[in-house]
């Protein structure tokens, strides 16, 4: 990953642009809400600089318990071998439900 990442997740106000240590900090955060139980990458698909992965993941949040599975797709686009962009793109409701309480 590049020094500075422009950052995008479907349903965000970004995209918004963060530091290395920016988005360690998220992934702690979302890392104690949040536990993965799999993510599967089934193909990727590259031209030029821009990489897609196109895939599926689940999830447990750690409050509700609640789990969900989702497709999942990644952009990302790379400059000098290191991560410069990247927009993910997954189910917003099932994540929703997942964190809400019934």
């Amino acid at each position: 990953m590049a020094e500075d990442i422009h950052w995008n997740t479907i349903g965000d106000e970004g995209p918004y642009c963060c530091s290395k240590d920016e988005a360690k900090q998220y992934f702690n955060g979302f890392c104690a809400d949040w536990e993965m139980n799999y993510y599967k990458a089934d193909e990727f698909i590259a031209q030029g600089d821009r990489i897609v992965m196109l895939g599926s993941c689940s999830w447990r949040n750690r409050k509700t318990g609640k789990t969900l599975e989702t497709p999942k797709a990644d952009f990302f686009k790379f400059k000098d071998g290191k991560i410069v962009e990247f927009f993910e793109f997954f189910d917003t409701q099932k994540t929703i439900s997942a964190h809400t309480d019934d």
